[in-house]
């Protein structure tokens, strides 16, 4: 059985001996934050990212759809120490 993203991460987290809280650059602004200008990423590692389903129209009209998929993608992880608050507009 295939280990989850979170399974995923904190065994990483464990090997390479990190204690903050890591994640995504997108997982970070979903948070309401930021990465800091110039910061690199911490680490990096394949995790399960999901592919949408698509759909084709056939030469009869007909919608044919193709269900979606997992794949494991190379993610950057960045700490906590290398984000900010997203400053609100105002």
């Amino acid at each position: 059985m295939a280990m989850t993203n979170q399974q995923i991460i904190e065994t990483e987290k464990m090997l390479r001996n990190i204690t903050e809280e890591i994640h995504t650059f997108e997982r970070w602004k979903e948070l309401g934050f930021s990465v800091k200008k110039g910061e690199r990423s911490t680490i990096k590692f394949p995790i399960w990212k999901y592919g949408k389903s698509v759909e084709k129209e056939n030469e009869d009209g007909t919608i044919e759809k193709k269900g979606g998929y997992c794949f494991m993608k190379m993610s950057a992880f960045f700490t906590e120490k290398q984000v900010e608050p997203i400053k609100a507009r105002g």
